[in-house]
């Protein structure tokens, strides 16, 4: 079962419903790992807060058989003064088929509006797989896809100049 993208009233995608509707063949998790090197330390000293470094990606990319993969890419560590507390790392993707999928749109839908629609599912995991780990669960701070995929754009701009 497909479903088909079609935005809410505050996101309306206009622009990527000209060539038929992209629409979603999956997500899921591409890849996943977590560690905790020490959790007796971990417990013994859990006075001391963590510091947390997360970094967050997105990639989008052509599967050669019509359809069209976006990547989000979270990084976290947990460190205190002792060391590594815990690491995480999640590639969570979702598939779309879109027939004649127009060059100029393909970039917006795979970095932006199919990112959007997936982050809850990869907050959640992230939640999850961290209290699950033993910890307080990480709880993302929600993401700007259109914000990231303006940079993206300015970027390219730039370095075409």
């Amino acid at each position: 079962m497909a479903l088909q993208l079609t935005g809410d009233a505050e996101h309306a995608s206009s622009d990527i419903d000209t060539a038929g509707a992209p629409s979603i063949v999956s997500q899921h998790i591409k890849s996943i790992t977590f560690d905790s090197p020490d959790m007796g330390r971990a417990i013994d000293d859990s006075t001391e807060q963590p510091e947390l470094n997360v970094q967050v990606n997105v990639e989008g990319r052509a599967d050669g058989r019509g359809r069209f993969e976006s990547i989000i890419q979270v990084d976290a560590t947990a460190e205190d003064a002792k060391g590594v507390v815990y690491t995480l790392s999640v590639q969570y993707a979702g598939l779309v088929a879109w027939e004649n999928a127009p060059e100029d749109k393909l970039e917006k839908l795979l970095i932006s509006t199919l990112p959007r629609f997936m982050f809850p599912y990869l907050r959640r995991l992230v939640s999850d797989v961290t209290r699950e780990g033993g910890f307080p669960p990480l709880l993302l701070d929600p993401i700007d896809f259109d914000d990231v995929y303006a940079q993206r754009k300015a970027a390219q701009q730039q370095a075409a100049a």
